[in-house]
């Protein structure tokens, strides 16, 4: 069986001996969780995070955004009113989100200060033996900082989607 039915090209399978005869080569490789189950831990720990947030947070704004979209008309002050508190969990939901990537932020900088840290005091052996040092000895705050980023981000994106909905509305209402 051909890969993409491209002569030559085999699909993937696990468990095959891999050597490269020239370095020309090369070999994909097939990829399953269950061979990474720490790495699928923190795939879940974030997609926790997110709903959680979710669901504490974009609650009431959701059902904002619900009522516009089902209403075909509705009298001026009443879509007037609707925007506005639209807006106003706009503005609560940001300040939070500002908190978590501040966060992530952090995070990120005291990875980087144990990274140089245990780079600088590995002085033996080559860069490569540094930099294997440093990142086999950060690994847990390289996790922490990812978490914490792609939940800021994940989290951020949905927000800017809310944002673009009100200022559509805001727009649709200057229009009438």
């Amino acid at each position: 069986m051909t890969f993409r039915n491209l002569p030559g090209l085999k699909n993937p399978e696990m468990g095959l001996f891999h050597e490269k005869e020239s370095i020309h080569e090369f070999t994909k490789r097939s990829f399953t969780w269950e061979t990474r189950p720490e790495e699928k831990e923190v795939i879940e720990a974030i997609e926790n995070k997110v709903q959680e947030f979710f669901d504490n947070n974009f609650e009431d704004a959701d059902k904002i955004v619900e009522i516009f979209n089902i209403t075909e008309s509705m009298d001026v002050s009443k879509e007037d009113r609707l925007l506005l508190e639209l807006q106003t969990e706009i503005a609560r939901i940001d300040q939070d989100v500002t908190k978590r990537y501040l966060r992530a932020q952090y995070s990120y900088y005291m990875l980087d200060d144990k990274y140089w840290d245990i780079y600088k005091t590995t002085m033996a052996g080559t860069v490569n033996d540094m930099t294997a040092a440093a990142k086999s000895k950060t690994k847990e705050d390289r996790y922490f900082y990812f978490v914490q980023y792609a939940a800021w981000k994940q989290i951020n994106d949905k927000l800017q989607g809310l944002k673009n909905i009100a200022k559509q509305i805001q727009s649709r209402q200057y229009h009438r």
